[in-house]
């Protein structure tokens, strides 16, 4: 059995396995009931409640599949023809207002969940109403308002009441907080660093690097009082730009309306694995002048959810300068500071709403099954594009292949992107969306795999410079994805996953390694190819002359004679003329490779973080188990039918080639630290 696999407590007691040995302990959770996968299991897959139908009385449940030997291409065609069969076998009206109530909820929580994080850079500056594949949202927001209104003068007293105002009459009352202009590049903060930027050995020096003080890096670089004013202006001005009918202004016309428009902001604790319960109770209790109590409350909650509102009804200015006076007191009590913002209140509700949405959607999958292909649809950005003509003959959902059903601003591309920016309730409730919906689907389990895969350079960035651990950022799906065996042997013929995983480790140590000192390389006298041909005898007496003989210069040409193609190949291009050598670095440069000097990694004692489970440079190393993963994954594969010398193996030219490659790739690594 996969040691990733795990069955829930029903399905185990009505499995085989309950009569097998096992052993019981506590995990970190994770994951879901592979219950009825093949790939999982070496038998008994299937629980006796999720057996599946049989022809015949005599069929046992650890039956191989027949098409044990099947190409890749052969399972992309069979997924894509069973959703197909499915999506058709579902009624086309249900299926179209399941996506006319969906489309306006998926949409607006990513605007409201990834879109207005404060201090980002936006992902466009369109409004949701005018971004592609949002032709009728408007419409049906209208529509929502206009049901409101209808329930609002339905009322016995509605001769009393005031109707609903209109959009166009709250934007006449704009309360005047805040303008277009505030959301500018003066207040964007650029984190995680981006992709061109490696991490350095000594964290002291990356830090210096990106112009930080140390890791990790719990709080905003500008933390000023008009930084924190800025930021959550500039928030709530791109929140009125990007979905005006979900932030409208607040109206204006009597003085409490004034008042309460005014004093509408937040202020917001949010958590970091830095701190402990201590530090945080100690700073609320010297700024806000709270109780011990108190303190403790806010100190769970933000440990729980990921931030924890202190304070409402607040002027921005006010929230401003109590937010800057917790970052600044609690950077005074430890090396670290907290990260505190402002927030109004229309902004920090529809999250909220938006987060339990999220949670909503996991509850809808489990409870109608047959749904789950229209939901990821939805999660993908693939609308119903034609109208509620129900008699058309036209597919009722588009069906593409696998690399191109997400779309660019669908929730799962926002989700790449910018998970690590999100709190932690954000980032549970996404990583249960993913597993409990994206993953249970065969077809949408290899969309989300080819997109991680295509992304996983990005996600690495995102966790090494992350002040989360590594359960509460994405690049934990990948024991969910590359243990699988038929999406590694895809990933590995399609997508090279090996090389794409690997090549950020190599670079690293690229950028960290140095010339290798002279002592080390090759005596002129001796040539490249007697190395590799192993003409160079093995005692100290052929490597030095006379007194100069000893252990060590034995020791020296044992290591050099240990890797002697890679010597050789350093050599050869060391020779060249010049102009080879530049088109050489030039291949070289594109291909990710090292120079064609011999290189070492430079390790520094010490260089190691009090804690270390921050140090940029040893969260790379996350890499090695994902290769583990695939590896893994690529041994299991199920021994192919009938006659071994007759069978024609799974192993073609690109899978062959691709794991070539990445064995080249793993040499130079070794290559790097072979003294």
């Amino acid at each position: 059995m996969d040691s990733t696999c795990v069955l829930c407590r029903p399905c185990f007691f009505n499995s085989i396995h309950v009569k097998h040995n096992y052993k019981m302990h506590t995990s970190s959770g994770g994951g879901y009931c592979d219950c009825g996968d093949l790939e999982a299991w070496r038998s008994g897959a299937a629980c006796s409640e999720h057996q599946p139908a049989k022809s015949g009385d005599d069929v046992d449940s650890t039956t191989e599949p027949e098409d044990a030997t099947s190409s890749v291409e052969d399972e992309l065609q069979s997924e894509l023809n069973k959703l197909r069969d499915h999506i058709e076998s579902l009624p086309s009206s249900l299926v179209f207002r399941t996506v006319r109530l969906l489309k306006p909820l998926v949409s607006s929580a990513v605007v409201c969940l990834n879109d207005l994080l404060q201090g980002s850079r936006p992902i466009t500056t369109l409004p949701l109403s005018h971004r592609p594949g949002s032709s009728d949202l408007r419409e049906t927001l209208v529509s929502l308002l206009d049901v409101l209104e209808d329930w609002h003068l339905s009322f016995d007293d509605s001769e009393k009441k005031s109707p609903i105002q209109s959009v166009v009459d709250l934007w006449s009352s704009d309360d005047c907080v805040v303008n277009e202009a505030a959301d500018s590049p003066d207040v964007w903060d650029e984190w995680p660093p981006p992709i061109t930027h490696v991490p350095l050995v000594l964290p002291s020096m990356d830090a210096s690097e990106l112009d930080e003080d140390s890791w990790p890096r719990t709080a905003p670089k500008r933390r000023t009082a008009v930084d924190v004013e800025a930021r959550g202006l500039a928030q709530l001005a791109r929140a009125r730009r990007l979905h005006p009918q979900l932030f409208p202004p607040r109206p204006t016309r009597t003085a409490s309306d004034r008042t309460a428009a005014s004093h509408a902001f937040v202020v917001i604790l949010h958590n970091n694995e830095f701190h402990n319960y201590e530090q945080v109770i100690k700073t609320l209790r010297r700024v806000m002048g709270c109780s011990t109590q108190q303190a403790t409350y806010h100190a769970i909650v933000v440990n729980r959810d990921g931030r924890s509102v202190l304070q409402t009804g607040l002027s921005v200015s006010q929230a401003a300068k109590t937010a800057a006076a917790l970052m600044r007191t609690s950077s005074s009590l430890s090396n670290r500071p907290l990260h505190c913002s402002c927030e109004h209140a229309d902004v920090y509700n529809m999250a909220m709403f938006f987060t339990l949405f999220l949670r909503w959607l996991v509850h809808l999958s489990e409870q109608v099954p047959s749904l789950r292909p229209v939901i990821c649809h939805t999660l993908l950005g693939l609308f119903h594009s034609d109208s509620s003509d129900t008699s058309s003959p036209q597919p009722v959902l588009p069906i593409v292949p696998h690399g191109e059903m997400m779309q660019p601003h669908s929730w799962l591309a926002a989700t790449l992107e910018r998970h690590c920016l999100t709190w932690r309730a954000v980032r549970s409730e996404t990583l249960r969306v993913i597993m409990s919906v994206l993953l249970r689907e065969p077809f949408f389990r290899r969309v989300f795999a080819i997109q991680f895969t295509r992304s996983y350079a990005k996600l690495l960035q995102q966790y090494v410079y992350d002040d989360h651990t590594e359960t509460d950022n994405l690049i934990a799906l990948s024991c969910q994805v590359f243990t699988v065996i038929s999406l590694a042997r895809q990933l590995l013929e399609h997508n090279s996953v090996l090389v794409r995983v690997i090549s950020r480790l190599e670079a690293a140590f690229d950028t960290n390694s140095d010339v290798l000192p002279d002592f080390y390389v090759q005596p002129s006298g001796q040539s490249a190819a007697s190395d590799a041909n192993g003409e160079n005898p093995g005692t100290p007496q052929s490597s030095a002359t006379g007194s100069d003989s000893s252990c060590f210069q034995f020791l020296l040409d044992t290591l050099r004679r240990a890797n002697p193609f890679e010597w050789g190949s350093s050599q050869t291009l060391q020779s060249a003329s010049p102009s080879d050598s530049a088109s050489m670095d030039s291949d070289n440069y594109e291909l990710g490779r090292v120079p064609p000097e011999p290189r070492v990694l430079v390790w520094h004692p010490g260089s190691t973080l009090n804690r270390s489970r921050f140090h940029p440079f040893e969260r790379l190393f996350e890499v090695l188990r994902c290769t583990s993963y695939v590896l893994g994954s690529l041994t299991n594969v199920r021994p192919l039918c009938g006659n071994p010398p007759q069978s024609p193996g799974w192993w073609n030219s690109a899978g062959r080639g691709n794991f070539i490659e990445y064995i080249r790739s793993f040499l130079r690594l070794l290559g790097f630290v072979q003294v």
